[in-house]
């Protein structure tokens, strides 16, 4: 719910406050605006439009909240119809303050802190979408309505990209923009290179599996499903999850073959896709895996670990990510050798890159990888190492040179991100509990809508958790029985 005049005005008030200038700073991020405005945290996330003043008293306790909730929604469907037309004053506004040069965006759906974070460093952004108005008009320097997403449109954006003078084109983490985007880099003058296989492997996961297979790698076991008949026999609990697509839309966790049919039947109905995978369920611990690839050499940033137990049979919300745990030397050797092996199976020579690992019997198993940066875990890994991911995926794409670790030390404090949703039956004694260890604990809270944010010893972090799931981990310990020792051939490991 952002107009130039509340900027104006909150700038206005903001220099009297401080008796200095900080202009420049409140319109380099509007997220502040909101703060010093309604008393309300920075908006990371989607505000909703839709709330009545009901239904806002209804989900707070506080009055004041429930009135900042409501006229903030009223107030985004006011913006929402007049920004097309205040859209050339903030082009206008952000590339008087930009002190860099331009960075050529693909702005599909999720690329909105990644354009942020490169116009608050001083870029001036380029936003190419299909309609550049939805998302990130505010930080941008400059659009154009393209379909970012028809590889016919590739000779078009090569063509703004070299007006612009940009060597290469980012965006975040859209696995159905990795062909648009590996396409465009390939014909810039980059060194950056993304293969046909690494494409296909990102946006397909029966070439991934199969890529990971012919490697010698060990996979989960898997089956292609394209019938109720298929899947008569196999193992069950299993999870069940779309031959194409990204993030968790259509994957669950099925107990029973009727509950496999259902969920083979909603791909096939809601996604369009006449077959799916099976997949045997890794029942141990699962991490994220954050970095980046120059020249066939991974520079691992951030290890994640991530539970969606609460969500069960869905994979749609997660119940919590811990970011840089830390993690015993052949617990760390273990997923950076699966990280490693599994690149190299599926030929990621440049760019940034996701997975997903699970452990069974001590072993880690991939089971998701894609040539993109992970939503938005480059944000906790500049907080929780100091590393700017996305200065550097850039520096890698333009052909700068990089000095960084394999995987940097994890630091005195790590953050847990723990998803507290209205309909949890403790969600208020959950939020009680967070902000009585923030007080005795030395744990730092942000709360984030129903997302609780605590900084602090990873120790206090996990007694914290056991005490959300009433002592009893919400994941069983992944205790490394045997180590495979397999060499990653094709791609150089910085060790």
């Amino acid at each position: 719910m952002h107009c130039w005049w509340l900027s104006a005005i909150a700038a206005h008030i903001h220099q009297h406050h401080n008796g200095r200038s900080n202009i420049r700073f409140l319109l380099q991020d509007h997220n502040q605006i909101d703060a010093l405005i309604f008393g309300m945290k920075p908006a990371r996330y989607p505000i909703n439009t839709n709330v009545t003043l009901s239904g806002a008293i209804m989900n707070t306790k506080s009055l004041a909240s429930a009135l900042r909730i409501y006229f903030r929604g009223t107030f985004s469907k006011v913006i929402n119809k007049v920004r097309p037309g205040i859209l050339p004053f903030f082009l206008l506004l952000n590339r008087v303050r930009a002190s860099q040069g331009w960075v050529l965006v693909l702005g599909g759906a999720h690329c909105r802190m990644v354009v942020e974070d490169l116009a608050s460093a001083g870029y001036k952004v380029f936003l190419l979408d299909a309609t550049p108005e939805r998302n990130n008009w505010k930080f941008a320097s400059g659009t154009q309505v393209i379909d970012v997403y028809d590889l016919a449109n590739i000779s078009d954006i090569v063509k703004i990209a070299r007006r612009l003078g940009c060597n290469a084109v980012l965006q975040q983490s859209d696995d159905f923009l990795i062909p648009s985007f590996a396409a465009v880099n390939n014909q810039l003058d980059t060194n950056a290179r993304f293969s046909d296989v690494a494409v296909a492997a990102s946006t397909n996961k029966e070439v991934m599996r199969r890529r990971l297979a012919a490697a010698g790698m060990s996979v989960p076991w898997w089956s292609i499903v394209e019938n109720d008949d298929d899947l008569d026999d196999l193992p069950l609990p299993a999870i069940i999850k779309p031959r194409y697509g990204q993030g968790s839309s259509g994957v669950a966790y099925v107990e029973t073959l009727d509950a496999a049919k259902a969920a083979r039947a909603f791909i096939q109905r809601e996604l369009d896709q006449d077959s799916c995978v099976y997949e045997e369920f890794l029942p141990d611990r699962q991490f994220d895996i954050e970095g980046i690839i120059q020249d066939g050499t991974a520079h691992v940033h951030l290890v994640t670990e991530e539970s969606y137990a609460d969500d069960l049979p869905n994979f749609n919300r997660p119940s919590w990510y811990l970011h840089a745990p830390r993690a015993p030397s052949d617990l760390e050797s273990e997923i950076l050798r699966e990280t490693h092996a599994a690149l190299a199976a599926c030929d990621f020579r440049s760019g940034a890159f996701h997975l997903e690992l699970k452990f069974k019997d001590g072993i880690a198993y991939t089971i998701d990888t894609a040539n993109r940066l992970g939503a938005d875990f480059f944000r906790f890994t500049k907080l929780v190492s100091g590393i700017d991911t996305v200065h550097a995926y850039l520096q890698l794409l333009t052909g700068q040179p990089l000095e960084l670790e394999v995987l940097p030390r994890p630091p005195g404090q790590q953050i847990l991100r723990f998803y507290n949703h209205t309909d949890r039956p403790n969600h208020s004694e959950i939020q009680t509990l967070a902000r009585s260890f923030a007080k005795s604990r030395g744990i730092s809270l942000t709360e984030r809508g129903e997302i609780l944010e605590l900084t602090g010893e990873e120790k206090r972090l996990r007694e914290f958790l056991e005490r959300v799931y009433q002592g009893i981990p919400p994941q069983r310990p992944a205790t490394l029985k045997s180590i495979r020792k397999q060499s990653a051939a094709g791609l150089q490991v910085v060790v």
